[in-house]
């Protein structure tokens, strides 16, 4: 697999409608939106906008209605603080004048910092029951796990963990393909595994896996999410970039 900085890059520029040369220059960038192949697609990809803060830059794709605006208010804005309430006011209401909303506002986490159990299960008797795309099938008409398999069809489930203590189900990781050198993961924990330090365990089998395939994981996660956001830290993921994008109303 590439160096992590330059996959990351690469998938922002396709994303973007950009360079990864841009990405990575440090300067705001604002873009017409095109539809590249082998984009992030989301239940938003008719955005309007899509909004992505990396650092102290911004990288702004959007139909030509939005992107004057875009570049007038977030030229001199500060991405570190662009999704509190305020900012995010001012995008939904402009965005409602061409019957948009904002869709979504997360932000995302890649590999790079410390494991919590290294690995190691956090409690005796854990087994681990790994999941091929093809074994998923038989969650999609009956999911428990909707955090951790999705089946949505423009970025399919393509590998998941469960973790089980004889026959009770602890919980769930699951990754999906949302581009080709970027799997998404996900993560549900049961009744039964609560306060056990599954979560953490399950994404930290998963990550491992999804390098070893020669893929890079991320996990996104709101801002509010504060139990999601400890997996994700404990699990050796650290925080990469936040993104907004909008939808149409209805």
């Amino acid at each position: 697999m590439k160096d992590q900085k330059e996959v990351f890059a690469d998938q922002l520029a396709l994303d973007y409608s950009c360079t990864a040369e841009q990405v990575k220059s440090g300067q705001h960038i604002f873009t017409r939106k095109e539809y590249r192949q082998g984009r992030r697609i989301f239940r938003g990809d008719d955005a309007l906008v899509r909004i992505a803060c990396v650092g102290d830059t911004f990288l702004v794709t959007a139909e030509e209605e939005m992107l004057d605006w875009c570049k007038e208010h977030l030229a001199k804005a500060s991405p570190y603080w662009f999704l509190m309430y305020p900012h995010m006011y001012e995008l939904d209401q402009k965005l409602r004048e061409f019957g948009h909303q904002i869709g979504s506002a997360h932000h995302f986490y890649l590999p790079g910092g410390v494991e919590r159990f290294d690995g190691k299960c956090p409690t005796e008797g854990i087994s681990l029951k790994w999941y091929e795309e093809k074994d998923l099938e038989v969650f999609r008409n009956d999911n428990p796990f909707p955090e951790a398999l999705s089946f949505i069809r423009e970025c399919p489930d393509v590998i998941a963990v469960a973790a089980q203590k004889g026959e009770t189900v602890l919980g769930m990781a699951g990754a999906s393909r949302d581009c080709g050198k970027m799997w998404q993961i996900g993560i549900n924990v049961t009744d039964a595994g609560r306060g056990m330090g599954i979560g953490t365990y399950l994404v930290t089998h998963l990550k491992r896996e999804i390098l070893n395939r020669g893929i890079l994981p991320f996990y996104g996660t709101a801002e509010s999410h504060i139990k999601s956001q400890k997996v994700a830290v404990q699990s050796g993921f650290l925080p990469a970039w936040a993104e907004v994008y909008s939808m149409k109303i209805g």
